[in-house]
């Protein structure tokens, strides 16, 4: 099965992804055997949108689990004249937990924990989503605006006994999940997807796969383009109209 087929069927398998425009896979170089401690994934969402309706996300496994974590941003309206984004970083993994004021249990109806924050921020910026391990099995989820040295909490959760670090590559996409009635009716999106790397771990450098589009509107019908950066770090993606 080819890499892109193999990606789609997992995609259309998990719930937080069965409105996927896009998917694409990374991977990652040099992780220890109990997992990373820590990992970042710097993306924007320049050339989206200022209203809510994409989810632009990686998503990333941990060494002891059978499911996995979230992090990325969403467009939202402006306020006050300003732009604003909606980090996330959420985990379907059960019998996770919060004590932090900006998650909740449970996510896309299922077992597992969500959190999130809106900030006002530049949709041109680059966002570093870095996700820690604070002490044991707790982790933090933070954006940093790449640009002007802000930093975002996005929430803290605590995983299951045994649950280790994050274990390697796995896989990021784009959500609609606001839906159309027609593929002339996407709005305008655009993000940029740059390869994760682990700041504590020497070695440790991804690498992002080609994006492709998916669901219901593809190709031509979705205005869809995916092309490599000029620093071939990662990638462009533009859709809608």
């Amino acid at each position: 099965m080819k890499t892109s087929q193999l990606l789609l069927s997992i995609a259309m398998s998990l719930p937080a992804l069965s409105n996927a425009q896009a998917v694409y896979g990374w991977d990652i170089e040099g992780v220890p055997e109990g997992g990373l401690k820590d990992i970042t994934f710097p993306m924007s969402v320049k050339g989206s949108a200022h209203e809510r309706h994409y989810y632009y996300a990686n998503q990333f496994p941990f060494v002891g689990s059978k499911d996995v974590g979230y992090t990325g941003l969403q467009p939202q309206p402006d306020a006050d004249g300003r732009s604003q984004i909606r980090g996330v970083f959420s985990t379907f993994i059960d019998g996770a937990t919060t004590t932090d004021k900006l998650c909740h249990k449970g996510a896309d109806g299922g077992p597992g924990v969500s959190c999130g924050f809106v900030f006002f921020g530049e949709y041109d910026n680059m966002y570093d989503m870095v996700i820690s391990n604070t002490a044991d099995t707790t982790w933090m989820g933070t954006a940093v605006d790449t640009t002007t040295g802000a930093q975002h909490h996005l929430g803290t959760f605590t995983l299951p006994p045994g649950t280790q670090g994050i274990s390697g590559g796995n896989m990021g996409f784009v959500e609609d999940y606001v839906g159309v009635e027609k593929c002339t009716d996407m709005p305008r999106g655009g993000a940029i997807v740059l390869d994760p790397f682990s700041p504590s771990t020497a070695g440790a450098k991804g690498r992002i796969g080609e994006p492709y589009d998916s669901g219901t509107c593809v190709g031509k019908e979705a205005n869809w383009v995916a092309k490599r950066t000029d620093e071939d770090n990662g990638w462009v993606m533009t859709l809608g109209y």
